[in-house]
């Protein structure tokens, strides 16, 4: 199961037992407590932010830089990255919102010619079929609530013609 000559590590089983442990522990706070779940993600989020900083800062020490200048220079190296991705991202992404809204008139008007064109009708007698629809599925429901239903009978009447 090794390779010749190595004998398992002794402090990975007690590694393993105490990640299993503080697992459990966590667990358990999250169920008893969810207020903190919130606590818990911002734990996380420093670790997972810490961890490549400390590594970095190490392999910064190699070249002689001191870890006190290394690891605020790697922090500020990475915010740098992230912002210069960002502003080659919101550009496009604006464009693109911009295609969207200016095009969205002629999608809507394309998708109500296509429905009248399937259904075989004039323009205001889509909102009218659909009116009737609204009519017959709550027909039941009438006896029961006649105000509410009209009421929401006449805003989707409304809204579609």
């Amino acid at each position: 199961m090794y390779p010749a000559g190595e004998e398992p590590r002794a402090w990975v089983p007690a590694l393993v037992t105490r990640a299993i442990f503080l697992a459990f522990v966590l667990v358990a706070l999250v169920l008893v407590f969810p207020e903190v779940i919130g606590l818990l993600l911002l734990c996380l989020l420093v670790v997972i932010v810490a961890i490549p900083l400390a590594r970095a800062g190490t392999a910064l020490e190699r070249f002689r830089i001191p870890r006190f200048v290394g690891v605020p220079v790697t922090l500020l190296a990475a915010l740098a990255v992230l912002g210069g991705i960002i502003a080659l991202l919101v550009p496009s992404f604006v464009s693109e919102g911009r295609a969207l809204v200016d095009g969205l008139p002629g999608t809507i008007q394309s998708l109500q010619d296509k429905f009248r064109h399937a259904t075989g009708s004039r323009p205001t007698s889509s909102g009218e079929s659909f009116q009737h629809f609204i009519r017959g599925y709550t027909k039941k429901q009438y006896a029961q609530a006649p105000d509410k239903f009209r009421a929401q009978e006449k805003t989707v009447a409304k809204s579609c013609v």
